[in-house]
């Protein structure tokens, strides 16, 4: 036995990995994924056919409370009359009396859309990527593992 012989890595064996966990991390990233994708599809539908017009922020819950999700209440105007929306959205930057993008439908002026960043898709695409990939890397080590204990 060599001098180099004693730092050589020593194989072990893989962990082994209940089956259900890649397999549920694969679909609840498949799932994330899939609403990042459908969700902006069909706010850009709307969009398309909506008529865009200014807002002013009028509301602003943090979150916290009764409700956990941060929201914004944005008043607009359309064929003379005053309309408000409310949008699941908070930003640092915003503050009563921001102006914001409002969509309305036109045939039906007090359904609207607020204008939100595309940021907020990306962090929905990056997570269900990042539990897909996950998913996918566990399911690996999971049939190595499986292949191992086989053979030994």
């Amino acid at each position: 036995m060599g001098f180099f012989d004693q730092f050589k890595r020593k194989k072990r064996a893989p962990t082994r990995i209940p089956i259900a966990v890649p397999i549920v991390l694969f679909a609840l990233g498949s799932l994330i994924l899939l609403t990042g994708i459908i969700f902006p599809d069909e706010t850009s539908r709307f969009i398309a056919q909506a008529k865009p017009v200014k807002g002013k922020v009028i509301g602003i819950d943090k979150g916290g409370g009764e409700t956990t999700e941060p929201s914004i209440v944005v008043e607009y105007e359309a064929g003379g009359r005053k309309y408000t929306v409310s949008a699941d959205y908070y930003s640092q930057n915003l503050s009563e009396g921001s102006v914001l993008t409002v969509y309305y439908d036109p045939e039906e002026p007090s359904r609207a859309v607020v204008q939100t960043p595309d940021s907020m898709y990306m962090l929905v695409n990056i997570s269900g990527w990042t539990l897909l990939l996950l998913g996918g890397a566990l399911l690996v080590q999971y049939y190595r593992a499986r292949d191992y204990y086989r053979k030994t």
